[in-house]
Formats: C-alpha cells, sequence, structure tokens
C-alpha cells in the first residue's frame, strides 16, 4: 500500500516512463497512470476527429458503453463500444480538453450526454454526438485531500450518487450524492466508517438501486464490494481475482443486471500491461472476460452503458377495448369447446370490461394469453378473479408460465410460489375429459367476489421475457346456471406487493337513499391484498371514529371477521329508516383492521330519507294473536308480490313469527296453521338460546320446502345471509334445505336476506323468494323482519 499521495504519483510517473509491459503492479488506489514526471497532469492529445454521427452509436451491438479512453500509445478521445463485444469501437467528436475526468454517468435514461467529473472538481457534460463539452458546475469534494473516484445515477431514486476518496494510507473514503441540475455536492456518510481499509475504484447501480464499487487496497485488494446507500456501510462479496491497478471504469447493463468492469494492469500476455473487459457476478464476485478493451487493451475511465432497465412490471385491466375484443397482445385458444376467452361488460373488477369464458359441457379446454413481457428480478403476478362453476370440481383454471419462448408449465411447478390467492382445489381426473384433469386449480363452486391472487415469479424467470397463460378445463358433464365461468381482471407484473396484513377499500364514502320506514343497504369492498390474513371489525359514529356512537341506525353486515390473504369481501352497510325523518343523516363507517399502515379507515355515510308511497294493502289481517291490523305496503309487479316494509319484531321466544307469504298472515307458531316459515329462539348445544328457523318441511308434503343454503366442501347446514343481486330459483347448484335449525350465519349480527322455497297452496307449484332480515348481535336477537318478496309463477327471483 502506498504511503502518501507523493509516492503514488511516483509509481505513476515510472509507469509513464517505462514501457508499459514492464510498468510494475501497484497495490495501491492507483487508477491515474497518466501523470508526468513533475506529478501534474501529462496532457496527451490526440488529432482532431470529424463527430461520429448518432446512427453509428445505435449500430455498435449489444450494450452500448461511452468513456474515455487512453490507448497504448498514449492518444486520448472519447469514446463508444460494445461492451459485450469491445473491439467494436468508434472515435465521438474531438478528445475533451479535460483529460482527468475519471468517473461518469448517464443521468434520467438520457443518454444524448454523459455526466463527468475528475480532478477539476467541475461537473461537466459530452455529449454521445459530437463530444462538445458543457461545464454545469464546481463539485468539489467536502473533505479536504479526496478526489474524485465514482459517480453513478440510482434509477430507484433519481438521485446520482458519488465516492471520493483520499489516497493516502488511511485516508479512507466518503459517499455523497451530486446534483446534476446545479452540481451541488451532499454528504452522504463516510464509506466503512471512514476505514481506510477501501479505497474504490468508479460505481456502478444496478436497477434495483443496490451500489456496488472495486476496493483496491489491502485487505481485499480487488474484490467487489457493496455499499449502503444510506449508512455507507460496506458489505465484501468477494475477491475478483483480477490483478488491476489504474484507470477504471464499470456499469450495468441495465435490462439484464449484468456488471461490466473495464479494468488495467498486467492482464495481457506475459503480464504485459493491457484493459480488459469482464462481467462480475455480484453475488460472489467472480470474473467473467470479455476481451480486450477497444484498441488492443486501452485505458478506460468514466464507463457508462447506455441502457435502461425494462419498464417497471407491467398492467392490464381490459378496459382499453370494446367487448369482446381482447387488448393488443392477448391472444387466445379454444380446443373442443364452443368459446374461446373474450371480454365482457357484465362482471368485472375495473370498468367497464373483464376476460372472461364461459363454463362448457363438453371435455375441452380455453387458454387465455398475455403478452411476452420482460420480467426483473423479485418479480411478482397479481391478477383479480373469479368463477361460477358447477360445485364439484369437475371444472377449473390453472396459471401457466412459458421463459423465453419455452414450453408452458404450471406457474407453481416452474418454481413459483403464491403469496396469496392460490388454488382452491385438486380437480377430479377420474372421469369427464378435463384435459387438466388431476391437477390443482381454481375449481368447483362459486367465488363470487374478485379474489386477489398474488405470484412469486420462478427464480429462472429473473431478467428473462415471459408470457403466461389462464388455462381453463371443463369435463363434458354440467355447468353452473349462467353467467358462469371464469372472469379474471386487473392484471399486473413488477414489484412484489405488501407482507403481512394489508388492507384496501374499494371506496372512501357510501351514500345510501331510502325510503322512510324501510331498511336499505349498500355496499363497499374490503380487500385483503397483503401475504397473510387480514382480521377487521366495523363500527359506527356520528361525527368522528374517534367518539364512536350516535349512529344506531347504521349496520354492517358482516359486523368483522378476518379475510385469508387475496380474500375480498362485501361489507353491506344498512341504514334503518324506520326511525328517520325524511331528509339528509350522516355517519360515519369505522373499520378498524390488523394492517399497520391502514388500523382505522373512516368512511363517512350520507343518507338520504325519501317520503313513503301509498300502498295497495293487500294483506291486512291473518293470524289474530298479536296482529295490530295494519296494512302493508304491498306491491305487484308482473308476477313479482313484495311485501312493503313490514317491520315485524321476531319474539325471542319457541313461538317466535310465523309467515304465510302468500296471504300476508303473521303470528306466533300455531300448531293447528301451516305457513311458509317460523323464526323463533331456541336452545342449541353450540350457540345457546339463538334465531331459529322451522321450514313446515314435515307437514308440507306436496312438495320439497327450505331455506337456500351456502355450498361449502366442509358440508353442514348453513343458512346463506343474501344481498342484493343474489337470485333465488331452481338451478341446480343453488341448494336448500328443510332442516330445523339456528342461523348460525346470523348470529353475530346481519342484515341481509333469507332465501327459501315454498308451496303456494294458491297456485299450486313451488315459489321462490326471500324474507328480508335483521339480526342483532345478540345470538341474532333482537331481530326483524323487515320486508320480503317472492315470484308467484315460479320463476326464479333477483334481490332487487
Amino acid at each position: 500500500m502506498a504511503t502518501s499521495r507523493t509516492a503514488l504519483l511516483s509509481v505513476l510517473s515510472f509507469a509513464l516512463a517505462a514501457p508499459l509491459h514492464a510498468a510494475p503492479h501497484s497495490t495501491d488506489a492507483s487508477r491515474r497512470s497518466t501523470y508526468g514526471a513533475d506529478g501534474q497532469p501529462a496532457r496527451v492529445v490526440a488529432p482532431a476527429a470529424p463527430a461520429t454521427p448518432a446512427s453509428v452509436h445505435a449500430l455498435l451491438g449489444a450494450v452500448p458503453a461511452y468513456a474515455l479512453e487512453m490507448t497504448l500509445s498514449f492518444a486520448r478521445d472519447y469514446a463508444t463500444f460494445d461492451a459485450a463485444a469491445p473491439s467494436n469501437t468508434a472515435q465521438v467528436g474531438p478528445p475533451p480538453a479535460d483529460a482527468q475526468l475519471w468517473t461518469g454517468t448517464f443521468v434520467g435514461n438520457d443518454f444524448s450526454k454523459e455526466y463527468l467529473i475528475g480532478d477539476a472538481n467541475v461537473l461537466r457534460t459530452i455529449s454521445t454526438a459530437d463530444g462538445s463539452v458543457s461545464d454545469v458546475g464546481p463539485a468539489e469534494p467536502p473533505v479536504a485531500g479526496e478526489y474524485w473516484v465514482g459517480m453513478k445515477w440510482d434509477p430507484v431514486t433519481g438521485g446520482v450518487y458519488a465516492a471520493a476518496c483520499n489516497h493516502a494510507v488511511g485516508g479512507g473514503c466518503h459517499l455523497y450524492t451530486i446534483d446534476p441540475a446545479t452540481a451541488a455536492v451532499t454528504p452522504v456518510a463516510p464509506i466503512a466508517g471512514g476505514s481506510g481499509d477501501y479505497v474504490l475504484m468508479d460505481l456502478a447501480i444496478d436497477s434495483r438501486g443496490d451500489l456496488y464499487a472495486i476496493n483496491l487496497v489491502e485487505p481485499c485488494d480487488n474484490c467487489l464490494v457493496r455499499i449502503d446507500k444510506a449508512s455507507g456501510d460496506v458489505t465484501v462479496i468477494g475477491s475478483t481475482g483480477v490483478n488491476a491497478a489504474y484507470a477504471q471504469g464499470m456499469d450495468f447493463d441495465k435490462r439484464s443486471d449484468t456488471l461490466y468492469w473495464a479494468a488495467f494492469g498486467p492482464l495481457g500476455s506475459g503480464g504485459a500491461f493491457q484493459g480488459q473487459v469482464y462481467t462480475v457476478d455480484t453475488a460472489t464476485g467472480a470474473v467473467t472476460l470479455v476481451g480486450s478493451t477497444p484498441n488492443g487493451g486501452s485505458e478506460i475511465w468514466a464507463l457508462a452503458i447506455a441502457t435502461s432497465a425494462p419498464a417497471a412490471g407491467a398492467a392490464w385491466n381490459f378496459d382499453d377495448v370494446v367487448a369482446p375484443a381482447l387488448p393488443d397482445g392477448w391472444t387466445t385458444a379454444a380446443d373442443a369447446v364452443p368459446a374461446a376467452w373474450t371480454t365482457q361488460a357484465d362482471i368485472h373488477d375495473s370498468a367497464p370490461n373483464a376476460a372472461w369464458i364461459s363454463e362448457a359441457e363438453a371435455a375441452g379446454e380455453a387458454s387465455l394469453y398475455s403478452p411476452v413481457v420482460h420480467a426483473n428480478v423479485g418479480d411478482e403476478l397479481a391478477f383479480r378473479h373469479r368463477w361460477a362453476l358447477e360445485t364439484s370440481p369437475y371444472d377449473g383454471g390453472v396459471l401457466e408460465i412459458a421463459i423465453d419462448g419455452g414450453a408452458f408449465a404450471d406457474v407453481i411447478a416452474a418454481g413459483g410460489s403464491f403469496v396469496a390467492g392460490g388454488y382452491t382445489a385438486t380437480m377430479f381426473g377420474c372421469c369427464g375429459g378435463n384435459p387438466l384433469g388431476a391437477r390443482d386449480a381454481w375449481a368447483g363452486g362459486t367465488q363470487a367476489t374478485f379474489l386477489t391472487t398474488r405470484v412469486s415469479l420462478p427464480p429462472a424467470a429473473a431478467n428473462h421475457d415471459v408470457q403466461f397463460r389462464w388455462r381453463f378445463g371443463t369435463d363434458g358433464s354440467s355447468s353452473a346456471p349462467a353467467p358462469n365461468g371464469w372472469w379474471v381482471d386487473s392484471v399486473t407484473l413488477g414489484a412484489p406487493g405488501p407482507s403481512g396484513p394489508a388492507a384496501a377499500l374499494s371506496a372512501s364514502s357510501l351514500a345510501i337513499a331510502v325510503e322512510a320506514g324501510a331498511t336499505r343497504a349498500e355496499r363497499i369492498g374490503l380487500a385483503s391484498i397483503g401475504s397473510s390474513a387480514l382480521d377487521f371489525a366495523n363500527a359506527f359514529a356520528a361525527a368522528d371514529c374517534a367518539t364512536p356512537g350516535g349512529a344506531d341506525w347504521l349496520s354492517a353486515t358482516p359486523p368483522g371477521g378476518t379475510l385469508d390473504a387475496g380474500a375480498t369481501k362485501d361489507l353491506w352497510i344498512a341504514v334503518d329508516a324506520s326511525g328517520l325523518a325524511p331528509g339528509s343523516h350522516d355517519g360515519v363507517l369505522c373499520v378498524s383492521t390488523n394492517d399497520p399502515a391502514h388500523a382505522l379507515f373512516s368512511v363517512p355515510v350520507s343518507v338520504t330519507v325519501t317520503a313513503a308511497p301509498a300502498g295497495e294493502g293487500i294483506f291486512c289481517s291473518g293470524f289474530e294473536s298479536g296482529d295490530d291490523g295494519a296494512c302493508s305496503r304491498a306491491t305487484v309487479v308482473g308476477d313479482v308480490v313484495s311485501s312493503g316494509v313490514l317491520n315485524w319484531p321476531v319474539p325471542a321466544d319457541l313461538d317466535g313469527l310465523a309467515i304465510d307469504l302468500v296471504t300476508g298472515a303473521h303470528g306466533p307458531w300455531d300448531a293447528n296453521a301451516i305457513a311458509d316459515i317460523n323464526l323463533y329462539s331456541a336452545d342449541d348445544p353450540q350457540f345457546g338460546p339463538s334465531l331459529h328457523v322451522y321450514w313446515y318441511a314435515d307437514l308440507v308434503t306436496q312438495a320439497f320446502v327450505g331455506g337456500l343454503i351456502d355450498v361449502t366442501n366442509t358440508g353442514g347446514v348453513h343458512y346463506s345471509v343474501l344481498q342484493r343481486g343474489a337470485t333465488v330459483g331452481p338451478d341446480g347448484t343453488i341448494w336448500y334445505a328443510p332442516n330445523s335449525g339456528p342461523l348460525d350465519n346470523w348470529l353475530p349480527g346481519a342484515t341481509g336476506y333469507l332465501g327459501l322455497q315454498f308451496w303456494n297452496e294458491q297456485t299450486g307449484q313451488v315459489n321462490f323468494g326471500y324474507v328480508h332480515l335483521r339480526a342483532g348481535a345478540t345470538a341474532g336477537f333482537p331481530a326483524t323482519v323487515l320486508d320480503y318478496a317472492y315470484d308467484r309463477s315460479g320463476a326464479a327471483i333477483t334481490i332487487p
């Protein structure tokens, strides 16, 4: 190691006085082999050259690099060359007057000019078209005795980082930022705490913003190191094994994050001093020789590579086309099924479109292909999707990936991993002819809300071109009622999403219009967008979540719960206008979560109550016990009979409230009368005294009657809490149960619709309908029947 800058200069002076092949290897930080015997910069001026047309630069090759060059005959120029084939070179304009511009960088992916700095402590730019130089301003290292050794633009922060070192023994280095607009220098931190064990030769920053350098002093001479941009702390990656000294340059090809190093030293045949270009493994420090630097081994410094990182991911939402067209670059193919993928506007995550494939009743498949895109290191694919398929997992979809044009493989088999929203079932492989049979897939039943799937790409995809395929397979049996199939929307490729629990709401405010006396609900979507489960709880406030309470006419279904990673839940916010006067009313929905970044969402709720219209009054009498004689505002539109606002309380006893939906008769259970539904309180071994339902199935012998239940893979009878937009009807994937038992889905407190099929004694057929029910948080009580409706023709009915 040199003992002083004077000693360093004497070594360099000797290097210039002797033939290059005889120059000794310096173990100090020297890169300045261009000093004269007097210790002053030796200016060797080459003959002027005409400007090189920009078209020549574009043709140079795969990795266009720009640098200051000193040939073995001491001619200096500004040159461009292909770092992947360094002999392919061209001079750019006349040599710059300042020959000691030791380090350079492109800024902001602008490759028309390179920023350079050196011993003159002036930030300059040089045109890559004609070599013309412009000054930005003075930029002197703030620490006395330091000299600029490296400068690179950071594509992540957008700043320019620079290092300056003192070449005296133990002098150390500091990290700075330089403003490319003003040349202002701002200290960041001493490198390695100012340790004299590090004297650096140039800097390089990859597309992820990681900062690297080559160290040229013992105890780790010619080692690759990584530098923390905030603290200046140094991590030694490993030795390059290259006996380099003097002028050097390094930079990343940010398209692939390949680190190129133009080293100089006794690297030629027989130890002759010569420049060589290497690629450096940033994981180990190991190098691979590319070839000699231009013009037979010139010294290269101020190396800057004119490439930019691929676009930070990609995003598609299928909304820039008119359905049924697919966006540019997206394609589809079908085999043995009647339809391929299209876009449609009926069901979507982002309006107006989503990609969609219907569920065929044929053994075959249909695939949706993404454009070919470049995947960066650590990229994650995310998309939103839902499906409506036959109940058992005979039909389903998978995600596949192809890398660099290779064969498609399941993204998990290729080495990827689901962060959220992974496969839900293994499809049956025994029968039906599904070409995807026996594979894990999103399969079977209905995913009623859009699910977020996040998948970390296989390591083999990093810095490679990839294509994705959503592949949907069906067997030759049944299908779900229309609309059925698989919907895909909101596709993104890029940096990973949030880790841990993370929440997102679909809206920042909510407006609800309701008739006086009625109950109306609107939904707001809560999404679990992190990598772990999201806990949530809903409450209300009159004006501020810091002061809860005061808006007891608002309720939420569900009141709280847990969402798996990737899941979405519709929160139905209901207004009970039975005690509200016509006019405007305001409250606040307070959603608390275990997301550290969103522990509380405050959502203003604006309610407009309108005057109730006059009713027809067709339900005026019924079971005499408890009937107050009031007529409801019933209406009949076509075949749909609607009761109008009722607000009938359900007594918390064993008799409860029995309702004949056709006549409107209602009152306590009567052993001598057959009604259609009886809501009551009973003691349950699991829930204790709680809200129950009885369907009269043992007394109605004409048809199967009962309530609509959840379709799950775990079995059991769980009566569904339906909401607006749901359909109650005869289709095969809508299941009913006649069981008398607890309304367990309702017991935590819910406002929604209880679907049912019942026997209409007037028309002599099964009818489908719903009972609008509000259940309290005390095991379902207090409970209130708000209204009900049914279709008297026997057709399905959709809740408006």
